[in-house]
């Protein structure tokens, strides 16, 4: 197992230390889970996700180039990206499923960063090889990577670093602290406002300690992570996203920009142009899922209709601290997708009152 560069300081702080993705990560702390999630929305919360794959992409053609030849593999509109400019997309196979979801981010006029998940960025890299093979990628390895998240991380962060607070959101630039240069961009995963910043290894622990130094800040382990990141209402790969789910599946139409397109050019266009002419060949669909009871869905728990029928699937359930009660993300048949219709989930055998519910289950907190 792979140790971050804010290992010893997790163990200081008494991290439940699990491996995931073949790195020592935390999963939560002393005040556990639910004061993590908590905390992160009315304060502010630092994660470590160094596991996250940084990789750099350069051509000697420039990044109006590497965005050209990206567009072949994602749906998305990544052409008229400026420097400075991020967006969020996924990676898809030839038969229109997702490979991983990621960021693009354009860090100058000869440089692209991609942020990978950490179990996928082998097999992203593998990919992006083979494909675009006149493209030069580096996974960075010598650079940590933090989510400061919260409606207080920008005046922390800005206290610390001044003039981040004029970044919009899904943009970023450089920074200099200590004399090294870091690169922030006002994004994150939890819903609310934050910035996720790549930085040197040998600085981190350093920098780690002068967020900390603020009483607003705590560390928050990966499970909080994904309960923030459930009830905002977004996709996690290997749940929401996978290879045999396409992105308009997942209810991701939005990916594609505006205008919509006729059609689209990223591989598996053949089954992704037909689901974006007529959305009635989706046949299942993403939701949202409220459960009327205290139990807790679980992934892999099945979604009835009225008559008791299956109809779909839990991906991803937990306990919202915000809504104080169980939510779910999950997949139903398209003609039982409508918002408000009344489900079961059946839980420990028993089927539990449901009702489909919009995306996101609590409103954004993003600085648009």
């Amino acid at each position: 197992m792979n140790p971050t560069a804010l290992y010893a300081l997790h163990k200081k702080y008494d991290a439940h230390l699990v491996d995931f993705a073949k790195y020592h990560m935390p999963l939560y702390y002393k005040t556990g889970m639910l004061e993590e999630h908590i905390h992160t929305r009315k304060e502010a919360g630092l994660f470590d996700v160094s596991h996250m794959g940084q990789l750099l992409i350069t051509s000697p053609q420039g990044t109006n180039k590497i965005l050209e030849l990206l567009e072949k593999l994602v749906p998305s509109p990544l052409s008229s990206l400026k420097s400075g400019s991020c967006r969020y997309t996924v990676l898809t196979n030839e038969n229109g499923g997702c490979i991983d979801d990621l960021l693009i981010e354009v860090l100058s006029e000869k440089e692209v960063l991609a942020v990978l998940n950490a179990s996928r960025k082998h097999i992203d890299l593998s990919h992006l090889k083979k494909m675009l093979p006149e493209l030069t990628f580096e996974l960075i390895n010598h650079k940590s990577l933090f989510a400061l998240q919260g409606p207080k991380a920008v005046s922390i962060l800005n206290n610390l670093i001044p003039g981040v607070d004029t970044l919009k959101f899904m943009h970023g630039s450089f920074f200099m602290w200590q004399e090294s240069t870091l690169w922030i961009t006002r994004s994150g995963y939890t819903g609310e406002d934050g910035f996720e910043i790549s930085l040197p290894n040998a600085l981190a622990e350093t920098f780690a300690k002068k967020l900390l130094a603020h009483k607003e800040v705590a560390l928050i382990g990966l499970g909080a992570r994904d309960s923030l990141r459930l009830e905002a209402g977004l996709p996690l790969y290997g749940h929401e996203l996978n290879l045999n789910r396409s992105f308009l599946e997942a209810n991701m139409r939005w990916l594609v920009g505006k205008p919509i397109p006729e059609k689209l050019n990223c591989l598996g266009k053949e089954y992704l142009n037909r689901q974006l002419k007529d959305s009635s060949s989706i046949e299942e669909k993403r939701v949202g899922l409220i459960i009327k009871e205290r139990s807790i869905p679980r992934e892999g728990y099945k979604i009835l209709n009225e008559k008791k029928v299956l109809i779909g699937i839990v991906t991803s359930g937990a306990y919202s601290p915000t809504l104080k009660k169980p939510i779910a993300q999950g997949y139903v048949k398209s003609t039982f997708a409508k918002i408000g219709t009344k489900v079961y989930v059946v839980i420990r055998e028993k089927p539990v009152e449901a009702e489909l519910v919009k995306l996101p289950f609590i409103a954004p907190g993003y600085a648009r």
